[in-house]
């Protein structure tokens, strides 16, 4: 069965807080279920010739943060995730993680369908920024900015990548929330199978 989750990345010239506006969201859901999650997130993304950019515009409440350097593992905090499947045959891809404080994890993973998932933290993306940014007492905004240089198949209109949206949140009592763009079906964000279609405009 065809994955249901589409999103059309918009084409801009250059970024800025208009472009930003006029681009189109989609918003997380519980990863395992599908349901609404207690706080939104809604995800963005556009593209040129030089790079693809994704925004996290997150509700927050309360931040567990305390990681300090690169390619630590932020997934075990707050967080917003990032992976993409340039090829689209599941077997390797690009994750990008950035935490509240804007600490960077990125790697390539490579994974056999079959549970063995192995990520390569040494492998670092170039050209790469982000940001992460307190714009309210309650709201947050990441963005994720990549070189085009990172990707082996040029990107043009029509052209897709599979990818999916994630986001990882501790509440004030202890509890963990997972959530995404495409419901996995389970707390597992390593089910290529379930990424959804980024078309590029």
């Amino acid at each position: 069965m065809q994955n249901p989750y589409s999103y059309v990345c918009n084409k801009v010239e250059t970024l800025s807080a208009e472009a930003w506006q006029a681009i189109p969201a989609i918003e997380l859901v519980e990863t395992a279920n599908g349901e609404q999650p207690r706080l939104k997130t809604k995800v963005k993304a556009c593209w040129n010739k030089d790079f693809v950019c994704f925004r996290f515009e997150c509700e927050d409440d309360y931040i567990v943060a305390n990681f300090q350097h690169r390619d630590e593992p932020l997934y075990l905090e707050d967080v917003v995730e990032v992976f993409i499947d340039e090829v689209g045959d599941g077997r390797q891809y690009q994750e990008y993680e950035v935490s509240p404080h804007n600490v960077l994890f990125d790697a390539m993973v490579t994974n056999d369908l079959a549970g063995t998932i192995i990520p390569n933290e040494k492998w670092n993306a170039v050209g790469i920024e982000t940001t992460a940014e307190r714009i309210a007492e309650k709201n947050y905004v990441y963005s994720i900015k990549l070189s085009t240089d990172n990707f082996s198949i040029p990107i043009q209109s029509g052209s897709a990548w599979s990818v999916n949206f994630y986001r990882i949140d501790d509440d004030p009592h202890g509890n963990r929330h997972y959530w995404a763009w495409s419901p996995t079906g389970k707390i597992n964000f390593h089910l290529p199978a379930h990424f959804g279609s980024m078309i590029f405009a």
